[in-house]
């Protein structure tokens, strides 16, 4: 019997998707939605969302110039203030 007469399941898990044992995932990803890296396998979307993710965290972000703060009146200059 040739592999590709076993009929396949229509729904399975990633594993089954990508080794061509099911068409689809419950969630309907296909093999070609799908893709492989480190012997996991992902969605090819989600994997762009984790190498963006990965990338934007070895950005070094911008630090924000911080104005320098209002030196506060003491309760001194305020009398002397209401006395001039």
């Amino acid at each position: 019997m040739a592999y590709s007469s076993i009929k396949r399941k229509k729904t399975g898990t990633r594993f089954e998707v990508y080794s061509g044992i099911a068409r689809q995932t419950t969630g309907g990803l296909t093999k070609n939605k799908l893709t492989k890296h480190n012997g996991i396998i992902y969605s090819k979307k989600e994997y762009e969302m984790k190498k963006q993710k990965e990338q934007n965290l070895k950005k070094k972000p911008k630090q924000k110039q911080m104005s320098p703060k209002k030196k506060q009146k003491s309760w001194a200059d305020i009398m002397d203030e209401l006395n001039n």
